[in-house]
């Protein structure tokens, strides 16, 4: 089963799929919300998603995970590494339609400003975007690990890191901006 919240995502997916061969179900939802009674083998999240989350937010997650794991199941996700948060810097651009168009299909101007949160290893990325006749504000927090954070935040849900990577597609782990774990129930 695919979940995503993004209706464009699902259907790239459903496409991606089909020309697979591949029969796969997926649904349109919110994983924070997301009640599942199934379990499974795998459980992935990419894209530093798992980043975007507060404290509170990971903690329920990894507890949902952890009822969905089958037995000898493992999730798979990628995060952003405190290598990367030490070479993040503040900083302030303005920018016409930044990011190649991505935050609106008409003409727009955009303020970035980035911060850096030293003692959380916490990052944000605020977007400010000023169309003809429309403003909106998004707000882009991005927590930065090490494996002994990730570690930390799993033991309280039973669950613990089996493997790591550079990346999802298994390269050696190595000082980078990313890593990947593959995460288990913690042994008996």
């Amino acid at each position: 089963m695919g979940l995503d919240f993004s209706e464009n995502s699902l259907h790239y997916a459903k496409q991606q799929a089909e020309q697979a061969g591949l029969e796969i179900e997926y649904r349109l939802g919110n994983y924070l919300d997301h009640k599942e009674t199934r379990t499974f083998d795998l459980i992935t999240m990419v894209m530093c998603d798992f980043c975007a989350l507060n404290p509170t937010q990971r903690s329920s997650l990894l507890a949902k995970f952890k009822s969905m794991l089958a037995p000898n199941g493992s999730i798979a996700l990628d995060v952003y590494t405190t290598s990367r948060f030490a070479n993040q810097t503040e900083s302030l651009m303005l920018d016409k339609n930044a990011m190649n168009g991505f935050w609106s299909a008409k003409d727009y101007w955009c303020i970035q400003s980035n911060f850096t949160y030293q003692d959380e290893k916490v990052t944000l990325d605020k977007y400010v975007i000023y169309e003809e006749e429309s403003e909106k504000t998004v707000y882009n927090w991005l927590q930065h690990f090490s494996l002994e954070q990730i570690k930390a935040e799993l033991e309280p849900h039973g669950l613990a890191i089996k493997a790591s990577y550079s990346d999802l597609r298994g390269k050696p782990l190595a000082e980078a901006d990313e890593m990947a774990v593959v995460i288990g129930h913690t042994p008996s």
